[in-house]
């Protein structure tokens, strides 16, 4: 067969890699999602799928948007018998779906209809499966809903780890993609109907699925652990507030304590109880460290018996949240610095303009001595109630309002400022509504719940979904493939609105329209600076969103995020009648 392979990380490259190797098919191009940025440095990295092609001598494509005219264009001229996906990380439009004359077939690491979406390795380990398996479907429009080709299954022994599972089933997958296609190509294929009320959902990781919650019976907790091993790691709270990564665990035995308490030091490392039962904890990584053998860990001190995991509210963390955090600290300082290099230029403009000044009137040095010491005090006013608020001293509503005025006004100076010392742009953003949200929230603002709006937007549904909410955010399904469905959720939980925008001029027209006393928005850097001081004093708290495929693609939120942003706004009265 004439092939387009379609594919993205290390799990799509054995599919790939057993059609190259059968010798029994022709791979026409390779499409791949482009090179992303990766590590400290943020060096450009090929994707696992682009590299083994080009060691191949396969032609690479690399769109960012795989469904526009021209990419379906490219495609159409080179004449693919099927398009063969495999962790692709894109969503097929339909005229992608009836290209080639055998259609798209996909590559799915679950026994569909279990585990459709984003993240089926993952479910599987951390809902405690038996077995898994990968299942080659006919492609449709909708989410892994398509007829079934073919499947394998693999069992899940008790102490196999995510990683050790997506390798399994990258051979098994390929193995069975070949056979698949052989049965297609002489029509010996029969397609089967998922049945739709057996269908569950993968749905996109969120970080703080990531934290161990010892309240949780120790099975549970050690399936959250061998779930994201090697990635993106389970992780709990050390008693100096500092995150301790937990690689690796085995059920022990151990008396009874509170869930989280270090109950013994063993030889191989220590154990915890748990809501249920306990675990022995075998490898870590402390903080800005590497792996090691827990046992390592106890000989450093690390923890010992009594010690009590998962622990943020004492007097430590405490501590830790009225002092600077490092995103905090960088507009903060910039900000600081725009206001005394301001300062320092208003006070020159004084000096140089002082004798033709004197020479007009001997009253004017005074006169706009005055006005320029006002302005530079004002600013510096600014800077310091934003900093009192930081530390969590209680400012006055006054000096709320010039902390908001100074950080609007000295922004575009932190930004020049950041060029010159080679900040990025992104960081100061970042920086700046991690301080407006601070503000805001010392502020105390507590509003009805009718009055409060989540705003979102559109990137966050999944490109594909055929349900367009922008319009009316009712026609969401809440089918669980992407965060609209949770966040529509809350919206009817709590009784507050919840709109979706294409842009900034519609965004606008919303608030208008809804007329929010508070709002809760979700966007990347850019969006959320913009919007926050557009709509100035109107209380923002901004949620960044996570952009795993790129910007404006596909994208997704920490719903527990935005809860917390919600229940900050409403009135005493409506979070009690909730609980």
């Amino acid at each position: 067969m004439r092939i387009v392979f379609m594919g993205t990380p290390d799990f799509a490259v054995g599919t790939l890699q057993a059609l190259v190797e059968s010798g029994k098919h022709e791979i026409a191009a390779v499409v791949t999602q482009p090179d992303r940025p990766k590590g400290r440095g943020q060096k450009m990295l090929m994707t696992p799928v682009k590299e083994y092609a080009l060691s191949q001598g396969l032609p690479v494509y690399q769109p960012a948007k795989v469904k526009t005219p021209e990419v379906i264009a490219q495609l159409r001229e080179l004449r693919p018998e099927i398009i063969v996906v495999a962790a692709f990380g894109q969503l097929l439009n339909q005229e992608l779906l009836a290209l080639p004359p055998l259609g798209c077939v996909n590559v799915h690491a679950s026994l569909l209809p279990k585990y459709r979406g984003a993240a089926p390795i993952h479910y599987a380990i951390l809902q405690g499966e038996k077995e898994s398996g990968v299942t080659i479907m006919q492609m449709d429009i909708g989410m892994d809903t398509g007829d079934m080709l073919s499947k394998v299954i693999v069992p899940i022994g008790s102490e196999m780890t995510m990683g050790e599972l997506h390798d399994e089933l990258k051979v098994k997958g390929a193995e069975l993609l070949v056979r698949t296609l052989d049965e297609l190509a002489s029509g010996a294929a029969k397609p089967e109907k998922q049945n739709e009320t057996e269908a569950t959902y993968a749905k996109l990781l969120d970080r703080a699925m990531e934290k161990i919650d010892w309240n949780n019976p120790a099975a549970k907790i050690h399936d959250l652990v061998r779930g994201f091993n090697p990635a993106p790691g389970a992780f709990t709270r050390l008693p100096d507030g500092k995150n301790l990564k937990i690689w690796k665990t085995v059920p022990a035995e151990g008396q009874t304590a509170p869930a989280g308490t270090v109950t013994a030091v063993t030889k191989k490392g220590f154990i915890v109880a748990c809501g249920s039962g306990a675990l022995e904890v075998l490898e870590v990584q402390p903080e800005s460290k590497k792996r090691m053998e827990a046992k390592v860990f106890c000989n450093g001190r690390g923890v010992e018996p009594g010690t009590v995991l998962g622990n943020i509210e004492g007097k430590v963390m405490i501590e830790l949240e009225n002092v600077f955090k490092p995103k905090k600290r960088v507009f903060v300082s910039l900000t600081l610095a725009s206001a005394v290099i301001g300062a320092m230029v208003i006070y020159m403009a004084w000096r140089v303009a002082l004798p033709g000044l004197e020479q007009i009137n001997a009253k004017l040095p005074v006169v706009f001595g005055g006005i320029g010491i006002a302005i530079a005090l004002a600013l510096l006013a600014g800077v310091a109630g934003i900093v009192l608020a930081i530390l969590g001293v209680p400012i006055m509503k006054i000096f709320y309002f010039w902390a908001w005025k100074a950080v609007n006004i000295l922004f575009p100076f932190a930004v020049v400022l950041g060029r010159i010392f080679d900040i990025p742009r992104s960081k100061i953003e970042q920086s700046f509504i991690e301080v407006s949200n601070h503000l805001v929230k010392q502020h105390r603002v507590k509003v009805p719940a009718d009055r409060i709006m989540i705003l979102t937007p559109h990137c966050i549904q999944l490109d594909t979904c055929v349900h367009k909410i922008t319009r009316n955010i009712e026609n969401c399904r809440q089918c669980g493939g992407c965060s609209v469905g949770d966040m529509l959720g809350l919206a009817h939980k709590y009784g507050i609105h919840m709109a979706v925008a294409t842009g900034g001029t519609l965004a606008r027209q919303m608030v208008k329209q809804i007329r929010p006393k508070a709002i809760v928005a979700v966007a990347c850097e850019r969006d959320l600076t913009s919007g926050i001081q557009d709509v100035f004093p109107l209380p923002v708290v901004g949620v960044l969103n996570e952009r795993p495929f790129g910007p404006c693609f596909n994208t997704r939120v920490d719903i527990k995020r935005v809860e917390a942003a919600v229940l900050d706004f409403l009135e005493v009265e409506e979070k009690h009648g909730e609980h």
